[in-house]
């Protein structure tokens, strides 16, 4: 089967970028739209490594750059508390 053609396929192709147009991360739910919050896609493989590479990318902004990936990516319902979680 083509790997196009796979509906909810946790790992989108084509891949979406990490970052987005302005220069942000782009948070784990942008990236995996359909690995849910919680799931073990995020405790191993790709998921996993995205998700630490984010919380790195994330927790080394200044201030304002973290407050601009607040607004523009709001965390979604199942990913409450996500940035204040990764800050520690």
């Amino acid at each position: 089967m083509d790997r196009n053609n796979r509906q909810g396929d946790p790992f989108p192709n084509p891949e979406i970028p990490s970052f987005d147009e302005t220069g942000l991360p782009v948070p784990p739910w942008v990236k995996y739209p359909n690995i849910p919050s919680g799931s073990i896609g995020w405790r191993m493989g790709l998921g996993e490594d995205y998700l630490s590479k984010f919380a790195s990318l994330y927790c080394a902004q200044k201030r304002q750059a973290q407050v601009r990936v607040l607004r523009k990516y709001p965390e979604p319902q199942g990913w409450e508390g996500f940035y204040h979680r990764i800050k520690r």
